[in-house]
């Protein structure tokens, strides 16, 4: 705990914060310089183990050493803290100033691009060495692109969005560490550190702050038919505002109702504004056509083809009934068996899925007029059936679902009817009459008036 007070003071002593004119801008500047009381380390592939806390050289370079090659990097953590919670970075730049500390005459050379990259771990000024180095992520690295002047001073590095996160997430990230992106011999850029005593020298970080302000970005929507999508505004704190629908298209309306041409996914972005801020939120929105399963039946005897007519369907399962499935789209099947089987396909592409059941009556072509008869047919809910032979019998008629809504069995008498009465809607059933040990089959049409 004592270091961590010590380092907030320091950091303290040896900055400058200016303050802007809350009349004119409402944004404050915040300059670190810090000196020897800052935290900055080398560290050094040829002495792994070595502490180079106190070097006044900030570098990255890759060199031989006596004939040996080897590597420095450098790691530096300005100290935060003096930013209050709850400010907006607005900017940051970064100042690193040339200076060349080696023995002998040296400048930046060779392909000397560097990184900055932000650190994920703690670590210590005075025990920090190449073998126990922190690790970092290449997220929100900043570029140092190759030198184009051998004595040049890097001014003004954009480093906007690596500060933002250092100050939002201080147990995430922990400074940068500087290094050449190809570590090959002869290259280098040389730096001050601020254990330097020139403190003109010195690395500097300006940030540019505000106060958090209540800009907000946030939208809901409603799909309604026809791919066409109501849009709603939740934003705060904003002036002007801009929708990107994900298609090319964009909006300025305040809750635009837009008609996308095609189903699909579309990154829709809502941008806002203020005088300092911008912010944008995205969500995905989602059009797909609902699916309608459909199909007709083409049958011969045993055999039937089952011809798909469903829409904006790219899947199928189809159950027959007899226990065998299908997920062609229209496939053939042979069935075992006289019967009535209840035959369901499910259409579904993906976001919906429709199922439809269909009864399906399978027999061999039979003259059953030469043994019974079902009269009148259509009838309008009386009718008969009639048999020239004398034995036990069974009748069911079944709706469209399957269900069955008239079941019976008796003892018929040759050429004697036997009557019954329907008391159902309109439409067309199903019945199955079982004489002389199978049964017979077929349409029954229901006509009321």
């Amino acid at each position: 705990m004592k270091q961590i007070r010590a380092y907030k003071m320091k950091s303290i002593l040896f900055s400058v914060l200016v303050f802007g004119t809350m009349l004119l801008s409402a944004q404050d500047t915040l300059v670190l310089q810090p000196g020897p009381e800052g935290k900055d380390a080398l560290i050094w592939s040829i002495l792994p183990d070595n502490n180079y806390g106190d070097s006044p050289k900030f570098l990255s370079m890759s060199w031989t050493f006596g004939g040996i090659p080897g590597a420095d990097r450098s790691l530096i953590q300005f100290d935060l803290t003096e930013i209050p919670e709850g400010r907006e970075i607005i900017s940051a730049k970064l100042n690193l100033f040339f200076k060349n500390l080696e023995p002998n005459e040296m400048f930046h050379t060779g392909e000397n691009a560097s990184a900055l990259r932000l650190i994920t771990e703690s670590w210590d000024e005075y025990t920090v060495t190449w073998n126990n180095a922190p690790s970092t992520t290449d997220d929100f690295q900043v570029i140092l692109p190759q030198s184009i002047n051998p004595r040049q001073d890097y001014l003004n590095i954009d480093v906007t969005e690596a500060i933002r996160n250092l100050y939002q997430f201080p147990d995430l990230y922990y400074g940068w560490l500087l290094g050449l992106i190809n570590e090959n011999p002869w290259s280098c850029l040389l730096f001050a550190s601020g254990d330097i005593d020139e403190v003109h020298l010195r690395p500097k970080l300006e940030i540019v702050y505000t106060e958090q302000s209540a800009l907000t970005a946030f939208f809901n929507f409603e799909i309604h038919e026809n791919a066409m999508v109501s849009f709603f505004n939740e934003s705060e704190g904003y002036t002007e505002l801009n929708w990107s629908f994900g298609d090319g298209n964009s909006s300025t309306e305040e809750n635009p109702v837009y008609q996308f041409e095609n189903a699909g996914h579309y990154n829709v972005c809502l941008t806002v504004f203020n005088d300092t801020l911008e912010k944008t939120y995205c969500d995905t929105v989602f059009l797909c056509n609902s699916s309608v399963a459909s199909f007709i039946v083409e049958s011969v005897e045993l055999e039937c083809r089952f011809v798909n007519q469903s829409e904006n369907a790219d899947v199928y399962v189809w159950d027959f009934g007899d226990g065998l499935q299908s997920q062609l789209s229209n496939p053939e099947h042979i069935f075992a068996a006289d019967g009535l089987y209840a035959v369901r396909l499910v259409a579904s592409n993906e976001c919906s899925s429709d199922t439809i059941t269909k009864l399906v009556y399978i027999a061999n072509i039979l003259d059953d007029n030469s043994v019974f008869s079902l009269f009148p047919n259509p009838s309008r809910g009386k009718f008969s059936i009639i048999s020239n032979v004398s034995g036990p019998f069974k009748l069911e008629i079944f709706d469209q679902r399957g269900s069955i809504i008239l079941k019976d069995e008796g003892e018929l008498v040759g050429n004697e009817p036997a009557n019954y009465m329907l008391t159902v809607h309109s439409g067309i059933y199903y019945y199955r009459v079982w004489i002389e040990n199978r049964w017979h089959q077929g349409k029954v049409f229901l006509i009321k008036q």
